[in-house]
């Protein structure tokens, strides 16, 4: 989510989309699924 808010309210007009990785000790399905599927819509 914090790419969403940084692109929203800190990106200035001339800079490309942000992309973000988060680096996990333990891996999670569920999440990441869900992120997944707030990013898509």
């Amino acid at each position: 989510m914090y790419v969403n808010y940084y692109d929203r309210f800190e990106k200035q007009d001339f800079e490309n989309p942000t992309i973000g990785i988060l680096l996990c000790a333990d891996k999670n399905d569920a999440v990441v699924n869900d992120i997944v599927d707030i990013v898509l819509d």
